[in-house]
């Protein structure tokens, strides 16, 4: 009996205060599945009624609402063949057109616990893409930059530059032990960087200022 309907209604009898309360749905539609074939008969019929319950539970009660979607399977592939970050959730449809903002999380295989986020929509304005670094160990989440593709002119100038800087520290302690083994870590593969950061900050080469 549970629906978008009557939570954003008791939401707003706990919080009557001016302002946006925010709900966070996980996920659509696991929620849409459940509403009546009488209502609407089709899996994608069901997140059509569910998005526009969403919309109208926002407007009326002043509602922040955040749904977690299921992908696509074609949102699994890759290269040419993905299908386009617009249109990638489940049943999409309702969801690319009534949303007022849709980005698509995907892990990156060869980095454990980073994150790249890509914004297909955004009404309130361009937003950029960045990444997610998720420290497991220490129950943390934070915004980075996101991954350099191979090739991307800007990513090499930005990994140059880099380079350039580490020599510039390893010049100035030529006696600090494995600086310059951790210098040379940068040259091989742009994966390292980070480890090779990590280790400079553990010498005492560079100073971690926040």
């Amino acid at each position: 009996g549970v629906d978008v309907a009557t939570v954003a209604t008791a939401l707003r009898r706990r919080w009557p205060v001016e302002g946006p309360a925010v709900m966070i749905i996980d996920s659509l539609q696991a929620m849409a599945r459940r509403i009546s074939d009488d209502v609407a008969d089709t899996p994608r019929a069901k997140v059509d009624a569910f998005m526009k319950a969403c919309k109208a539970a926002a407007k009326r009660h002043q509602l922040v609402i955040i749904c977690l979607s299921e992908l696509a399977r074609g949102a699994y592939r890759g290269g040419n063949d993905q299908t386009n970050d617009l249109a990638a959730a489940k049943e999409s449809g309702a969801i690319e057109y009534e949303a007022g903002a849709l980005c698509v999380l995907r892990p990156v295989e060869e980095e454990p616990g980073l994150v790249t986020v890509s914004w297909a929509k955004s009404r309130p304005g361009r937003v950029e893409p960045f990444a997610l670094r998720i420290n497991h160990r220490m129950a943390t989440v934070s915004a980075v930059e996101p991954p350099a593709k191979e090739g991307d002119p800007s990513a090499e100038a930005r990994h140059n530059e880099l380079l350039q800087l580490v020599a510039e520290l390893v010049r100035r302690n030529p006696g600090m032990p494995g600086a310059r083994a951790a210098a040379s870590r940068l040259e091989r593969r742009r994966s390292d960087v980070l480890v090779a950061i990590g280790e400079l900050l553990e010498l005492g080469v560079i100073e971690n200022r926040g």
